[in-house]
């Protein structure tokens, strides 16, 4: 595809280097005073790594690297657009014992060459309010979060893969709950609909059981998974076991 960005260079070695559009529009929601105890070389070496990074990114994975300066790691993180993703990330990373000291995250609309997945055009994409700042055909590409977080640096290569794997584990136990939402989301409107056969005398009454459950739906509850259990008699005990083939997320 020939689409030339006006935000990306091209060189002829085929390395992607950022241009002025691209570098606001990576910072773009970064606080201002946040950004002032950086050199523009820093923040412009940053980009061009997290460019490095989403060179090539296969749909379905995550593309994790970590750029070590002098005092600093920063881990960039690309990948599809999903909820709970920068939460999940930071989280992980405090789980690990990171003091996270500056987070970007921009949403990019993507384009990729559809066989070899090579980057090939970065815009803005959804804001913060999400609408787009740019009027993009959804046919153009697809939306990545970009996710760059500078924390202490890492004590050596061994520190650096085992933060890697941990985010790649994070951010797939991510992906299937996103891609379960919908499905679970389901599951909660049934469970809604089963109260209204329930008992009158059941405590507590059904009426409540409902306003809770609606409650949970109407954005109150992360819901990241579902499995559904049986109850069964083993050894001469009741036990409950999982219904093979009911898990979701």
């Amino acid at each position: 595809m020939s689409h030339k960005s006006d935000r990306l260079e091209h060189t002829a070695a085929g390395a992607i280097k950022p241009d002025g559009h691209f570098l606001t529009d990576y910072y773009a929601h970064v606080p201002t005073e946040d950004l002032r105890s950086y050199s523009p070389e820093t923040l412009r070496a940053r980009a061009e790594h997290h460019l490095k990074v989403a060179s090539s990114r296969a749909p379905g994975q995550a593309a994790i690297g970590i750029l070590n300066e002098l005092d600093a790691s920063i881990v960039a993180v690309v990948a599809e657009d999903m909820p709970y993703l920068v939460h999940s990330v930071t989280a992980e990373l405090t789980r690990e014992g990171a003091s996270i000291r500056l987070l970007v995250h921009p949403i990019f609309q993507v384009l990729r060459d559809p066989d070899s997945h090579a980057l090939l055009d970065v815009r803005p994409g959804p804001s913060r309010e999400g609408l787009l700042e740019e009027s993009i055909p959804s046919a153009r590409g697809t939306p990545e979060t970009w996710v760059a977080v500078e924390i202490g640096k890492l004590a050596d290569e061994a520190a650096a893969r085992e933060l890697t794997e941990g985010l790649h584990r994070v951010l797939d136990d991510v992906r299937v709950a996103a891609d379960d939402g919908t499905a679970i989301r389901g599951k909660v409107s049934e469970a809604v609909a089963s109260v209204d056969g329930f008992p009158r005398a059941v405590f507590p009454p059904p009426e409540q059981l409902r306003e809770l459950l609606l409650w949970f739906d109407d954005g109150n509850f992360l819901f990241l998974g579902y499995t559904e259990y049986e109850l069964t008699t083993a050894g001469g005990r009741e036990m409950l076991a999982e219904r093979q083939g009911s898990a979701l997320g």
